[in-house]
């Protein structure tokens, strides 16, 4: 029997960057890396230098915009049509990325989802449906994947998904010359892990921070 603790293996590879870097290449903004020069940080750590990655200048507003999009392209055979369980920013890339590659999409949504959210969804061209708690809406979701043969595209699971964001660090590491540390919102998973993935790839040696709220 193979000795799994003994095979080393990577998540994310070369080859994978290589290729989510051509699939989106031209379909997503390469969003910019900005130097941030803040007194309060400065006071806190002045030999410090920060950067912020300007991701919500991401179509969709979000990253998640990458992670839709490469999960609808990877899917074999091309599918019928699109659906999602979300609280909305995942909705909005995904009705986003289905309307660009002219796909039906049907996004369940939960209901406690803010109002503009949801506008921002419904303004895709997408079906909208909303339900009362996330059992339900992940419940819904599926049903409307198996009725209608369309894909679920999970908010945060999944290989393609984790390929897509390790791009989030790639940009930040190409267009900073280089880092120490990157410091990461921690929510799924989704981000978090992409870009820890990446990151490390490129720099075994960075360090990776996620934050989340103590709640």
């Amino acid at each position: 029997m193979e000795n799994k603790k003994n095979k080393s293996m990577s998540w994310v590879t070369h080859a994978d960057l290589d290729d989510v870097g051509k699939r989106l290449a031209g379909r997503i903004v390469v969003t910019p890396t900005v130097a941030v020069n803040m007194p309060s940080l400065q006071r806190l750590y002045p030999t410090t230098q920060f950067f912020f990655k300007m991701e919500h200048w991401q179509k969709s507003g979000t990253f998640k915009f990458r992670g839709a999009l490469n999960r609808i392209l990877l899917a074999d055979p091309p599918p019928r049509g699109v659906t999602v369980a979300s609280a909305g920013n995942h909705a909005i890339a995904v009705g986003l990325a289905a309307r660009e590659l002219g796909l039906p999409a049907h996004l369940v949504m939960q209901d406690s989802a803010n109002p503009l959210r949801v506008a921002l969804a419904r303004e895709t061209g997408a079906q909208i449906t909303l339900c009362s708690d996330g059992s339900s809406t992940f419940a819904k979701a599926h049903q409307v994947a198996d009725e209608n043969d369309y894909l679920f595209v999970h908010p945060f699971d999944g290989k393609a998904i984790t390929d897509a964001t390790a791009m989030v660090a790639v940009e930040m590491i190409d267009q900073a010359g280089g880092l120490d540390a990157i410091c990461v919102a921690i929510g799924g998973g989704g981000l978090s892990g992409g870009v820890a993935a990446g990151g490390k790839l490129l720099n075994p040696d960075m360090m990776v921070i996620g934050a989340e709220p103590s709640g």
